[in-house]
């Protein structure tokens, strides 16, 4: 089975800076000339811009998840 070389995708990752004057400027791309190409631009989070979750990687026990959080008294209240 011979692959049709234009499904074939190449993705290209780097880390720049933008300028001063906002642009992003990219070297060196392993692409042909005249190629047509996508462009995402993601700002990169550093670990000191998250915000603090005091809650976050603690273990969490569910005790009985199926119960009504409604006491069935509250629900006769509603009729």
């Amino acid at each position: 089975m011979e692959l049709n070389k234009e499904l074939i995708m190449i993705n290209t990752f780097t880390n720049i800076t933008v300028t001063r004057n906002h642009k992003v400027i990219i070297n060196n791309i392993p692409l042909n000339p005249g190629e047509i190409v996508d462009v995402i631009v993601v700002p990169k989070k550093d670990s000191s811009s998250i915000i603090d979750l005091p809650l976050a990687g603690m273990a969490v026990e569910l005790k009985d998840p199926f119960d009504s959080a409604i006491e069935e008294d509250d629900w006769r209240a509603l009729n």
